[in-house]
């Protein structure tokens, strides 16, 4: 029978995750459930955004692209009109906040005459939002952060940026027991090795799970890690492994006229725990 190709996983599509802490022994028998923990005392980002314009009553639009790491990013785009709303600046922003709602990645938005306060999703994470473009009327923007994303102490989080994933294995140790008058030697299996798992990034020195990562490795805190792999860039099918361990190294390559990369090495602390998706 004829392999079918379909049925093949894309490395390409895979995502590598670190969160800091140990799995839990209700994740250990359902490993697929470790990437959805959300942590413990998370905060969502909050961004303003104060839109000005000369003549809200002019045909036109204004685009802002929500984005961040493992997010589909979503373009948000308001339009005014020549008669009717939103043709004064209350009413743009009331219809901002409106299509910022829309967004999968945004929680709540308040708008007043001045600004819109938006309230992202936590499973947005660190993500911004970017002042795209204005067409027909004069448009600035102006972001700020006055509350930042924190993640909580358990949260799994994507790493950004990966370039490539090494290869994990099982390796039992083999005690051998030699005896006198016998032609070969008599083997045993020993212990199991989940070895270790090498992992090249493009590294974001801003990036705060790069960051995160850095800290991890220099200070020894125990993590767990988990790897999706995709048959497909839109998820039809995964497979997870998940594993507890600890970042021994985490190296940066300044190598000139070249993107900097960091190598990290990430040491498997007991069983590695497969499962499969829906």
């Amino acid at each position: 029978m004829a392999n079918n190709l379909s049925t093949k996983f894309v490395t390409s599509f895979s995502e590598l995750y670190i969160r800091e802490g140990r799995m839990t022994n209700g994740e250990e028998i359902a490993p697929a459930t470790w990437f959805s923990a959300t942590g413990t005392n998370v905060t969502a980002k909050q961004i303003i955004i104060s839109v000005a314009s000369d003549d809200f009553a002019t045909v036109g639009r204004v685009q802002f692209v929500i984005q961040g790491a493992g997010l589909v990013s979503d373009a948000v785009v308001v339009e005014t009109k020549a008669t009717g709303t939103p043709s004064t600046a209350t009413a743009f922003h009331t219809a901002l906040g409106t299509a910022m709602v829309a967004s999968p990645h945004v929680a709540s938005a308040t708008s007043d005459a001045t600004s819109t306060t938006i309230v992202l999703e936590a499973t947005a994470e660190d993500a911004n939002v970017i002042f795209d473009e204005a067409f027909g009327i004069v448009a600035t923007s102006t972001i700020a952060v006055p509350v930042a994303y924190s993640s909580g102490a358990d949260t799994a989080r994507i790493i950004p940026n990966v370039m490539e994933i090494g290869t994990l294995s099982n390796e039992a140790t083999i005690i051998e027991t030699p005896a006198f008058g016998d032609a070969f030697k008599g083997k045993l299996r020993g212990q199991l090795d989940g070895g270790q798992l090498d992992a090249q990034l493009y590294w974001a020195p801003r990036d705060s799970v790069h960051l995160a990562m850095r800290e991890a490795a220099t200070n020894g805190t125990p993590c767990s890690f988990g790897i999706k792999w995709k048959s497909d860039v839109s998820g039809t099918a995964e497979e997870y492994v998940v594993f507890n361990g600890f970042l021994s190294s985490f190296g940066i390559d300044t190598t000139f006229d070249d993107v900097a990369k960091a190598s990290s090495t990430m040491i498997v602390d007991g069983q590695l725990y497969f499962a499969s998706g829906a």
